[in-house]
């Protein structure tokens, strides 16, 4: 079986020097014609011309201004010629285990996505299987080994979604999902859970494989070294209760979401450390608040 393995990058030549090349001629090793896509989200002209001399077979697409994660990645399947394309964080490791042992739950003609399993360079696990907790009335992600779901009947472990970041997914039904949802849950964060859900509502499944390993440094994150911790933590946030708002509109989901928005406030509002803090950042909140529950 061939494969398309979808690379996004922005602001990533630190990342993408760490394991590019190993990824690269691994899965080359695997099947010749296995393709590899890179999307580039910076602009870097001569960072791209330094991959196009060195991998002649790369296919490059190219983004004229930042768009963001989710685009990065639909406009990449969209590129590939496989049904089953990996999704691949540029500081991911592969190994040949993650691409061998994922591809055969592709045989069944319900399976829309493979998670695999996340480890840091020093052996702990960063992800695995991902099951939804509703933590004061807002959604909460579970993905600690103690919190995977049992097997189910076929002997398989159901995920929440695939992590958009070390997955593979099967293209025509990615397509029918329209993709990543990119005006909702731009620039990142999210976007994969929701992914996950609308596929459940299609009636397919995503399942986790526990021996499709990759390698993840636990010091990377292309997130964190393009954006201020504060505003990482607004967009996870506002995402966050974006996901719950449009895919659990129930009488009362809708009154515990309004619930968890309250308490969230309460908590912010007396945790700050003086008066003057204390007023401007209850604005902000307020007006980001408003916003959230006008708007959905």
């Amino acid at each position: 079986m061939n494969i398309s393995i979808v690379i996004p990058l922005y602001n990533d030549e630190k990342n993408y020097k760490l394991f590019f090349d190993f990824n690269y001629y691994l899965i080359k090793s695997i099947n010749e014609k296995n393709e590899i896509i890179l999307v580039d989200d910076t602009r870097n002209e001569t960072f791209i011309y330094e991959i196009k001399k060195k991998y002649e077979n790369v296919i490059i697409v190219r983004h004229k201004e930042n768009k963001g994660f989710s685009i990065s990645i639909n406009d990449g399947v969209k590129k590939a010629s496989n049904e089953i394309v990996f999704l691949l964080n540029s500081d991911i490791k592969l190994t040949e285990e993650a691409i061998v042992n994922s591809i055969v739950h592709f045989d069944d003609e319900n399976i829309f996505a493979v998670s695999f399993k996340s480890v840091f360079t020093n052996g702990k696990i960063r992800e695995g299987a991902k099951r939804l907790s509703w933590k004061t009335g807002l959604p909460f992600i579970l993905h600690s080994e103690r919190d995977f779901p049992p097997k189910n009947s076929e002997g398989k472990i159901p995920s929440l979604y695939p992590v958009g970041g070390h997955c593979a997914i099967r293209k025509s039904m990615f397509t029918k999902l329209n993709g990543m949802d990119y005006k909702t849950f731009h620039p990142f964060y999210w976007e994969d859970t929701d992914l996950g859900v609308n596929a459940s509502k299609m009636g397919w499944e995503t399942i986790y494989e526990p021996s499709a390993i990759v390698y993840h440094p636990p010091e990377n994150s292309s997130i964190k070294d393009n954006f201020k911790k504060n505003a990482i933590s607004k967009i996870k946030f506002r995402n966050r209760v974006f996901f719950a708002l449009k895919n659990y509109n129930s009488p009362y989901r809708k009154i515990m979401i309004r619930v968890g928005l309250t308490t969230r406030f309460i908590e912010k509002l007396f945790g700050f450390n003086n008066i003057k803090d204390s007023y401007k950042n209850t604005i902000e909140l307020i007006k980001d608040y408003k916003d959230l529950i006008d708007t959905k």
